[in-house]
């Protein structure tokens, strides 16, 4: 039994270090010290996969790198819209579109044009506006 409590006790400890892991996305959405950060992370979000995948869902968290510190707060505050927008196209895929790492450069690269159409006053150059689109967890059950 003392095993059993031990074990439970370790769980709780991962289990709060996950959630506090999760909660902390400071550094994505340019808070903490040193100025802006070029990164602006969306909630993780979770879709169900398109047919014929519908009993298949998607758990992905989103990055979106800027060069440019006033496109990370354009992006913060069309948070919203960018949500919206990346469920509509999280839900036009299917397993077979997602399983392969071509399939999830696509699914980046649709993302990444996907914001950059979006944002308004933003410069559509890579160089100076939305840079990229990175995934920082994908999980397909």
């Amino acid at each position: 039994m003392n095993s059993l409590s031990s074990i439970l006790a370790s769980l709780r400890v991962g289990l709060v270090a996950a959630v506090a892991f999760l909660a902390l996305p400071v550094w994505a959405n340019g808070g903490g010290g040193g100025g802006a950060s070029p990164f602006f992370q969306l909630e993780p979000l979770v879709v169900n996969l398109a047919p014929p995948d519908t009993k298949k869902f998607l758990q992905v968290t989103v990055v979106i790198e800027t060069k440019d510190p006033a496109a990370t707060q354009v992006l913060k505050d069309y948070g919203p819209i960018i949500r919206s927008r990346t469920i509509l196209i999280l839900t036009t895929k299917s397993y077979q579109d997602l399983k392969s790492v071509e399939g999830k450069q696509r699914l980046m690269d649709e993302l990444l044009d996907m914001a950059r159409i979006t944002l308004p006053d933003v410069p559509k150059d890579p160089s100076k506006g939305v840079s990229d689109v990175h995934l920082t967890s994908f999980v397909i059950q």
